[in-house]
């Protein structure tokens, strides 16, 4: 080709290729974000719930190595344990954004043996929200967390 030709080719994009383009691209974050939403949500409750489950699984073996009573105390946003059941607030687990406890119970104690003897049946049953989902761990009379 001749590189004083009148004629050449032109390389590159139109404007109606660019918005076509961009359209797609809009369409596409549009459907994306709803789902981004909830994947949010549920990896909010899955890191709550597995904190929660190491939580009591440390204050289970801290009862046992101290061969006292630890009381862990469901309230909005937090718990609290006691470590000794003596009234006093040894520590706090916050939840993370948006989430929240079931409201069915209100405390879980383990003895010095790590049981859990005065429960009403012969599981707990925690279950933690965050909009539409929820994740549950469960705790029975012997104190085996399960998530």
């Amino acid at each position: 080709m001749n590189p004083f030709s009148s004629q050449c080719n032109e390389s590159g994009f139109s404007m109606m290729e660019l918005i076509v383009v961009m359209l797609i691209i809009s369409v596409s974050i549009g459907l994306a974000l709803p789902s981004m939403s909830l994947f949010k949500s549920q990896m909010q409750v899955s890191e709550d719930t597995r904190i929660l489950a190491r939580t009591l699984g440390e204050l289970r073996r801290e009862a046992i190595r101290l061969r006292t009573s630890v009381r862990v105390e469901f309230e909005t946003g937090s718990a609290t344990w006691d470590i000794g059941d003596d009234g006093s607030t040894d520590g706090t687990l916050t939840l993370g954004e948006n989430s929240e406890w079931n409201e069915n119970y209100t405390d879980v104690v383990f003895n010095g043996l790590g049981l859990l003897p005065d429960l009403a049946t012969d599981t707990v049953t925690i279950r933690i929200e965050n909009g539409s989902v929820n994740y549950s761990l469960t705790i029975n009379t012997n104190g085996y967390i399960s998530l």
